[in-house]
């Protein structure tokens, strides 16, 4: 379905003229969790009502069931699976289904009573974050305390032994043997909330109060993007990675996560909480009160005919002082044309209304590797330019 595209010497071009987000039919409370297990969606609810819960639909949210039982009614954190396992969080406690939402069962017995921000499944085992790190090899009927620290955890990714532990006020931790020892893995970072966190292959994302930061290191330091929205998840699909905002909405990465642009075309609420994707949608819980959903042949990687690329013009490249950008008016109108450096840091934004040529002055721009990014009511492009 995916294709991995290297930004050498070739222009990317993305069409999406026709990709447009929908509201679902439900559920009708804001949802806070958004899993993909076994065929179903599964939506957690948060909000100040007590009426929340989880939800699921397996006709891409044309309608959505009620799983709300023995107990299951509460404002719902996180969600999470193992094996045939699916977890909630629920204020301070965990529960566990083992047929798809139909019947629940507290598996609390051992944690503190906390606030249990956020779940992850990885290998047989259940992690939990809350006033510290706990795990459980047994779906849950008893808990480890493997805490970092003794703190609130409000994110988490695990792949293998390794686990990335993100908190509310003391950056990001991590651990490579399932937390007998741990690294204080922060220099970079803001002092903010550590909101989201996902393990994209030799890089890691973090998703902060104050934008997107990554990482090629392990977490030894950081660089911010040019995203600085509040994040709240990641999603990866294949070789696409996707973060949603509370106030920007659904972002798309590119250039190995250093460069990421919106892709809210229809999508009228921007306050995303959380995104998930099957094989067909990806999905965004808005808050306060409709799942959306947008079709993944729309938003995927695509390159055009190879005709295409030639229509824009981007020369000298490489430029010492100046550089000059030409593209036809096919392309669309409503342009938005910018340039970041390797760091994701903007060095130059237009928006403004279709104009064919720009003439820019790259002297007091960095050295090496940018990306320019030109987006148009149909057309997206990206071609690496360099300074030197």
């Amino acid at each position: 379905m995916k294709i991995r595209v290297f930004l050498f010497y070739s222009v990317l071009v993305i069409n999406y003229t026709y990709a447009q987000w929908q509201s679902t039919s439900g559920p009708t409370r804001p949802a806070s969790a958004l899993i993909y297990f076994d065929q179903f969606l599964f939506a957690g609810c948060s909000s100040v009502s007590t009426n929340n819960g989880i939800y699921k639909t397996m006709n891409n949210g044309d309608t959505w069931i009620s799983c709300n039982n023995n107990g299951i009614n509460y404002a719902i954190n996180s969600l999470a699976t193992v094996d045939s396992y699916i977890f909630a969080a629920q204020y301070n406690e965990v529960y566990i289904s083992g047929n798809l939402g139909e019947n629940w069962t507290n598996v609390s017995s051992g944690l503190p009573s906390y606030n249990v921000n956020t779940l992850a499944g990885e290998n047989g085992k259940i992690f939990a974050g809350t006033f510290g790190l706990y795990y459980s090899t047994n779906y849950g009927l008893t808990w480890e305390n493997i805490s970092p620290i003794s703190g609130t955890i409000t994110s988490l990714a695990v792949q293998g032994n390794t686990i990335f532990a993100g908190t509310a006020s003391d950056g990001i931790y991590r651990s490579t043997n399932l937390g007998i020892d741990w690294t204080s893995t922060s220099s970079g970072l803001p002092n903010s909330s550590i909101n989201a966190i996902e393990i994209y292959g030799s890089i890691i994302v973090a998703g902060t109060n104050l934008g997107i930061y990554k990482s090629v290191n392990y977490g030894s330091n950081w660089n911010q993007t040019n995203i600085s929205d509040l994040i709240s998840s990641f999603c990866i699909i294949g070789t696409d990675i996707f973060a949603g905002s509370n106030t920007g909405g659904v972002f798309k990465s590119f250039s190995n996560c250093s460069v990421w642009a919106n892709i809210n075309e229809g999508l009228e609420i921007l306050n995303v909480r959380t995104i998930a994707a099957n094989d067909y949608y990806l999905f965004a819980g808005c808050y306060p009160s409709v799942v959306c959903r947008r079709p993944l042949s729309q938003i995927i990687t695509q390159i055009d005919q190879p005709s295409d690329k030639y229509d824009l013009s981007v020369y000298p490249n490489p430029a010492s002082s100046k550089m000059n950008i030409n593209f036809p008016e096919k392309f669309g109108n409503n342009v938005e044309l910018k340039i970041f450096n390797i760091n994701g840091n903007s060095e130059f934004v237009y928006k403004g209304p279709y104009q064919k040529h720009f003439e820019l002055d790259v002297r007091n721009f960095i050295k090496g590797v940018h990306f320019l990014i030109l987006k148009t009511d149909k057309k997206y492009l990206i071609e690496k330019i360099i300074i030197k």
